[in-house]
């Protein structure tokens, strides 16, 4: 049982950081979405 929850904690900080990566990339990718926006306005 022991064995278990050590790889279930392992698999839990795996995809904790998955998902801080992932959205550090959405968010990357909203601050891109928002200049090319701007820009895009800025020209017409």
């Amino acid at each position: 049982m022991q064995t278990t929850v050590t790889r279930l904690e392992q698999h839990i900080v795996e995809l904790t950081r998955r998902l801080e990566e992932q959205q550090g990339d959405l968010e990357a990718a909203r601050s891109a979405n928002r200049d090319l926006t701007r820009a895009l306005n800025q020209r017409v």
